[in-house]
């Protein structure tokens, strides 16, 4: 891989950057992306576990007030969460209590050239990162806090960027099971985001998704009625249910 792709695959081997990945949105969630045209990324500092972001959570403890977090963190990331997992029984459970969650799947170097696409010319191309999670104790990961390099690398290295997203795939142990993949930006200023808070990426959902997928728990009239929805708003690819659960014997 050339330099490049070393700043913004993260953990990725080369073989992997045309793997696809996968992630489980609620149906309401990806009528929204369909009319919209868009995916939308996040503040980690909104996860809900405290070690899915546990240097934010450090720097934010250290320097209170939303100035000096900046300052010193840099904190003006946002990101979205996707799995390596073709399918699983935990994800259709977790990522959709409501039995109606649609999972999409697209290729790595796409969702990654969405958002590079994205970006406008004042956005130097490395602020993006596609990255694998890198699963660890609570005990390594307090290790990585107590670095004392750690604010320095962070606010002088040439290649900050990179390292902050780089500390936001680290996460605890009990959830290697998820496989987890995320899509990550830093932004340059608010200017870019929706609300303050969002960041939009533009998509054209026919092209973009190889393919969707919808919840193996919807009776077969639902699945009907949903797809027919889907339709509607003007999605042309594969529609097809999950037989995770039925038995073909």
């Amino acid at each position: 891989m050339d330099n490049y792709n070393q700043l913004n695959y993260i953990n990725f081997s080369e073989k992997e950057i045309s793997s696809s990945v996968y992630r489980i949105f609620s149906l309401e969630r990806f009528l929204e992306i369909l009319e919209r045209k868009c995916l939308t990324l996040v503040s980690p500092a909104a996860w809900e576990d405290p070690f899915e972001n546990f240097i934010y959570h450090y720097f934010k403890k250290q320097y209170p007030g939303p100035n000096r977090l900046m300052r010193w963190y840099g904190g003006n990331l946002v990101g979205q969460c996707w799995t390596q997992h073709r399918e699983t029984d935990a994800m259709w459970r977790i990522y959709s209590p409501g039995k109606n969650g649609i999972k999409v799947r697209v290729s790595a170097s796409s969702l990654l050239h969405s958002l590079t696409n994205s970006i406008s010319d004042t956005s130097p191309p490395f602020n993006c990162h596609l990255g694998k999670v890198i699963y660890s104790t609570k005990k390594e990961l307090t290790k990585l806090i107590v670095n004392p390099d750690l604010e320095n690398n962070l606010l002088r290295n040439a290649n900050s960027s990179y390292l902050r997203a780089l500390y936001l795939l680290h996460k605890r142990k009990e959830f290697s099971h998820e496989k987890e993949v995320r899509l990550i930006y830093e932004f340059n200023s608010t200017s870019e985001l929706r609300d303050e808070s969002l960041y939009d990426i533009p998509i054209d959902p026919n092209s973009f998704f190889e393919g969707i997928v919808l919840d193996p728990r919807m009776s077969d009239t639902e699945f009907k009625m949903y797809s027919s929805g889907i339709r509607s708003l003007g999605y042309k690819g594969r529609i097809t249910h999950s037989s995770l659960y039925k038995l073909d014997i």
